[in-house]
């Protein structure tokens, strides 16, 4: 019989380590300490969607902890795992064609290559470079056994800071990229959601309207 623990992988909880110490009784110190032979580690919080919503006070503290390379580089992932999971053909070409942009800024090769070469368009070469990419970022986080207060004891996955969290949260799925402004969001789970914001979305909208207004005036 063929099994699959597949339905075991609805996200979990995604901690990132913060600098301040948990504020612990001398007791529970001591015990700690008896047991592991150094100090209780730096308290976690949880790593949620507000990290990657623009205008929050959580997405500023992302924005302040990753780099731009960082930041280039989850945009890429996202281009690729779509790319993946398109037929090849025009648009899985733009996706790796501007993911390879961002993973090479001077890339010299122009669009129409990704169309050309079928090798580089081949959906399990691309899974490879996702997962290269990605097991990378994300190799230092663990699985811990963690319990809010009044819930079981259930497996959160543990990351030293917070962009090892956003790459964590970025392999489930949770990150888009906006066509409006490029930016890194979360979408909502409760509603469809293409842009960033709805004004994102609102100024696409005019923008794409003038250009049909200005198209239709005689020449």
């Amino acid at each position: 019989m063929v099994e699959s623990n597949y339905h075991l992988t609805v996200r979990p909880r995604i901690l990132f380590r913060v600098r301040e110490r948990d504020r612990v009784g001398d007791g529970a110190r001591t015990l700690f300490l008896q047991i592991y032979g150094h100090e209780p580690p730096t308290r976690a919080r949880e790593f949620t969607r507000a990290y990657m919503t623009p205008g929050t006070q959580e997405y500023q503290k992302l924005e302040a902890a990753t780099s731009d390379e960082d930041r280039r580089l989850l945009v890429a992932l996202r281009l690729l795992a779509h790319a993946n999971a398109l037929p090849v053909g025009a648009s899985a070409a733009k996706d790796l064609y501007d993911a390879a942009r961002l993973l090479i800024p001077d890339y010299p090769a122009p669009q129409s290559v990704f169309s050309e070469v079928k090798f580089l368009a081949d959906p399990k070469k691309v899974a490879w470079l996702y997962a290269a990419l990605l097991n990378d970022k994300i190799s230092k986080s663990r699985l811990l056994i963690s319990r809010r207060r009044g819930e079981p004891f259930l497996p959160s996955i543990v990351c030293p800071d917070i962009p090892t969290a956003a790459f964590v949260f970025a392999s489930y799925g949770g990150v888009e990229v906006c066509p409006g402004c490029g930016k890194l969001f979360a979408p909502s789970p409760e509603r469809s959601q293409l842009y960033c914001s709805e004004n994102c979305g609102q100024r696409i909208y005019q923008r794409r309207y003038r250009r049909r207004q200005k198209s239709r005036l005689p020449p």
